[in-house]
């Protein structure tokens, strides 16, 4: 990735911090951006960017700039392009990473819950997908990454995560069929719950996979991160196997 331009949404989480640490040291020029009053966090990670040591193989590391931006809003998603477009040589990646909602179950969640989700969730990724490939096809071509949790299939206490995730799924399949042809690619990551052993790791080195030259033929394709089975998805529904089988012996 050295000297690739790479926008990071949603980087002031725990998953977006890894992602924006590990491509300033494999050489991008970074911007990341995290929702409004995430800015002494993004203060943070600008601050450790400054210090991290370029990856084996990579000249020197590159660099990092935080915006606070609500992928939300149309005018605050022009404003960051605006940004963009002056920090970076030009755009070559685009990751939106969802971040994780409280837990509520369907009575409990009120209409402005739900909407809240909706427009952090599907209408971010539209405004951010809609402006990354208007330059993406003034420069010839780019890659697209969304990230998501595993409820995306559905899970207790968490309606607006599951609609929303579902929602992004089919979302980022239709871009990649849309503009495939343009050179522009279109792929996800979707994790069990952070915590587990190894997977943030992993997420991360996943994410920077489907950004990288190595993934140029991937296109409307999901890296599944669920330690191996739906079971696993279950989170506090329900035991997964190993526990299961732990239970019975």
């Amino acid at each position: 990735m050295q000297g690739k331009g790479v926008l990071v949404s949603g980087a002031t989480c725990e998953m977006g911090h890894g992602v924006v640490l590990a491509a300033v040291a494999r050489g991008a020029s970074v911007v990341f951006c995290g929702p409004p009053g995430s800015r002494s966090t993004g203060t943070v990670i600008e601050r450790e960017c400054h210090r991290v040591t370029a990856w084996p193989g990579v000249r020197e590391p590159g660099d990092a700039r935080y915006v606070e931006a609500d992928p939300g809003s149309e005018t605050q998603v022009d404003r960051l392009f605006d940004f963009v477009i002056d920090q970076l040589p030009q755009l070559d990646v685009l990751i939106m990473i969802q971040n994780p909602l409280p837990e509520q179950s369907l009575l409990e969640t009120s209409l402005e819950d739900w909407s809240d989700a909706m427009a952090t969730n599907l209408r971010g990724p539209f405004l951010l997908c809609r402006r990354g490939i208007m330059e993406f096809m003034g420069t010839g071509g780019g890659r697209i990454v969304h990230v998501t949790s595993a409820v995306r299939d559905g899970a207790p206490n968490r309606v607006r995560c599951a609609a929303s995730a579902s929602g992004l799924r089919s979302f980022a399949r239709t871009v990649a069929k849309e503009y495939g042809r343009h050179k522009i690619s279109c792929n996800g990551v979707v994790h069990g719950e952070l915590g587990q052993p190894g997977l943030l790791r992993d997420a991360v080195e996943a994410i920077l996979f489907l950004a990288s030259e190595d993934a140029s033929f991937v296109n409307g394709e999901e890296l599944c991160l669920t330690g191996g089975g739906q079971e696993f998805l279950e989170l506090r529904g329900g035991a997964t196997a190993s526990e299961t089988d732990a239970q019975g012996d």
